[in-house]
């Protein structure tokens, strides 16, 4: 239930207001509600205005959910073919916070698997998320700045880079000059532990994750030597480490 619960149903909650545009809600129905059998969907806009819904999927998993082609792309004899210049656009698009858009672009590369196979092979391979690290350096060490305005930048972000920060975040908790600084860093530290999930990463991160589903929802003997050259060869940590878990899924050993 989006908006405001006019009803009083029993229903749980999944924004303060229906959404203005398209928005993608998933939710695990077994820790929502416990064991049930569902008999029937009522699609209800409570406002008694008319609500727009586009399609409901049920599925045990994350990766089931996640396996539906919602767009029809993949559907045909033969993998699709597309223009060099649209790959680099798709390839951005895995980057983006706008889940239709990084859908859209996850299928659209899966139905165009013969061209898409060997370009994100190449990205994979060669391409390693990285941050300044000078830059990262001052952002820690601003953190025991005099000015308060100047420690909550800094905090910011580090916030932002995630996981990308989180080597020299680790190193600086044995060297922290004061205990201000030590209570940033480790409440960063475990902030960065929660957030280890894609749609936590930022932008070059998440593209690469991504790239590797899109690798095991092509899923063809040619896609799972891809993971095997990855898991053995990839200059991304993560994305050695997403290898070995779409091979392990595969029932492939890394």
């Amino acid at each position: 239930m989006a908006g405001t619960n006019t009803h009083g149903w029993a229903a749980k909650q999944v924004a303060a207001k229906a959404p203005g545009e398209w928005t993608v809600v998933t939710r695990d129905l077994f820790a929502d509600f416990g064991a049930f059998t569902l008999t029937g969907i009522a699609l209800t806009p409570l406002d008694g205005e008319a609500g727009l819904y586009d399609h409901i999927y049920l599925g045990r998993t994350l990766e089931d959910l996640d396996r539906i082609d919602a767009t029809g792309l993949t559907k045909g004899p033969k993998p699709r073919e597309m223009a060099p210049e649209k790959l680099e656009s798709l390839w951005t698009d895995l980057g983006s916070t706008d889940d239709a858009k990084v859908y859209l672009s996850t299928w659209t590369l899966v139905a165009a698997s013969g061209q898409s196979l060997p370009y994100l092979k190449k990205q994979l391979q060669g391409t390693k998320a990285t941050l300044d690290a000078k830059q990262v350096a001052q952002w820690i060490k601003d953190l025991d700045d005099d000015k308060p305005v100047v420690r909550e930048r800094a905090s910011h972000q580090l916030e932002k880079a995630g996981e990308l920060a989180e080597p020299a975040l680790r190193n600086a908790v044995e060297t922290a000059p004061s205990l201000e600084a030590l209570r940033r860093i480790e409440r960063l530290l475990e902030a960065i532990e929660k957030r280890k999930d894609a749609s936590a990463f930022i932008p070059e991160r998440a593209r690469l994750v991504r790239a590797v589903k899109v690798l095991e929802l092509i899923g063809t003997p040619e896609a799972q030597q891809v993971f095997e050259e990855l898991a053995k060869n990839a200059s991304d940590a993560r994305v050695v480490e997403e290898a070995k878990a779409a091979l392990k899924r595969l029932g492939k050993k890394p």
